[in-house]
């Protein structure tokens, strides 16, 4: 078993904020495995491991919500210990 993923939800495209986010992220947890959590249909331009769900998750934040309570997010990432979801609105710092 993996110690811990780190997922990061995605619904649209990154705005400067968001992108700043995500680039602090990388340069400050470079250990660690990182996912980009979607909708089927859409295009990730980011180069990270690519979870999918169902696009009816990305609708509003009571589906996306629905999601982080399901059984299937969480067996996606069953081989790790720990999962961090990492929201674009903050920052991490070392």
């Amino acid at each position: 078993m993996k110690n811990c993923a780190i997922v990061i939800p995605i619904y649209r495209e990154l705005n400067a904020y968001e992108k700043f986010s995500y680039d602090i992220l990388k340069s400050v947890v470079k250990d660690k495995d990182i996912y980009i959590v979607c909708g089927n249909k859409f295009n990730v331009k980011l180069k990270e491991n690519v979870e999918r769900f169902d696009d009816t998750y990305f609708n509003s934040s009571t589906d996306y919500s629905r999601l982080c309570k399901s059984y299937e997010f969480y067996n996606r990432f069953s081989n790790y210990k720990y999962i961090l979801i990492y929201q674009l609105d903050c920052l991490i710092f070392k």
